[in-house]
C-alpha cells in the first residue's frame, strides 16, 4: 500500500512571487484585451482587470454616439493610466513590498467596475467565467499580502534576536564536506604511498 507524500507547503516568499506573477499576467491579458478592443474584436481574456476594458468600450460607444473622438482617445488614456498603475506595482513591488497592498486596493476598485458588466452586458456564461477569474486574482493578491506580513514578520524576528539569525544553517545530510584536518591528512598519505 502505497500513501501519498504531502505536499510541501510554500514558503512566505515563493507565495509573495507567485502573488507577483499573477500580477504580471493580469497587467499583460489586460492590455491584450485594450488592443483587442481597439481593433474590433470581441474576445476577451479572462485572467485581467475589468476596468480598463469598460473604460475603453463606453469612450469608444461615445464617440459613435456623438462623433467626438476625444472621448475615445481620453477612454484609452484612462485604461493605459490603469494598466501603467498595476505595471509600476508589479515593478516596485520587488523591493517594496508595500506596493503589493496598492495592487489589491486597485483590483478592489476593478471588481466595483466589473459590476458594472452587469449592467452593460447581458448575463452569460462568459461572465460567470469572469467571475470565476476575478475572484482567482483577487485571492492571488490577498495572498500576496498575507506572504507580505509573514515576511516582515521574520525580518523583525531575525533583527529582535541576532544570534538566532547569526547561527548557521543546519548541514545538509546529503552533501557532506571533508574536514580540513582529515583532507589534510588524506593528503599526506597519498603523499607518503607515491613515495614509497
Amino acid at each position: 500500500m502505497t500513501t501519498k507524500k504531502a505536499k510541501p507547503q510554500q514558503t512566505p516568499e515563493q507565495r509573495y512571487n507567485a502573488a507577483r506573477g499573477n500580477l504580471m499576467l493580469v497587467v499583460i491579458f489586460t492590455a491584450i484585451n485594450v488592443v483587442m478592443l481597439m481593433l474590433g474584436t470581441n474576445t476577451q481574456f479572462l485572467f485581467s482587470a475589468a476596468f480598463p476594458s469598460v473604460a475603453y468600450a463606453v469612450g469608444d460607444f461615445l464617440t459613435v454616439e456623438t462623433g467626438i473622438e476625444l472621448f475615445r482617445v481620453g477612454a484609452l488614456m484612462l485604461a493605459l493610466g490603469n494598466i501603467g498603475l498595476y505595471l509600476l506595482c508589479w515593478f516596485c513591488s520587488k523591493r517594496h513590498r508595500g506596493f503589493m497592498v496598492f495592487a489589491l486596493i486597485l483590483f478592489i476598485l476593478d471588481c466595483l467596475a466589473f459590476l458594472s458588466k452587469f449592467v452593460l452586458y447581458e448575463i452569460d456564461a462568459s461572465i460567470a467565467m469572469d467571475v470565476v477569474f476575478h475572484i482567482w486574482v483577487l485571492w492571488a493578491l490577498i495572498s500576496g499580502v498575507v506572504a507580505m506580513a509573514a515576511l516582515k514578520k521574520q525580518e523583525r524576528q531575525a533583527a529582535l534576536d541576532p544570534a538566532q539569525a547569526a547561527q548557521p544553517a543546519p548541514e545538509d545530510p546529503y552533501h557532506t564536506q571533508p574536514e580540513p584536518q582529515a583532507a589534510a591528512a588524506e593528503g599526506e598519505q597519498r603523499g607518503t604511498d607515491q613515495s614509497v
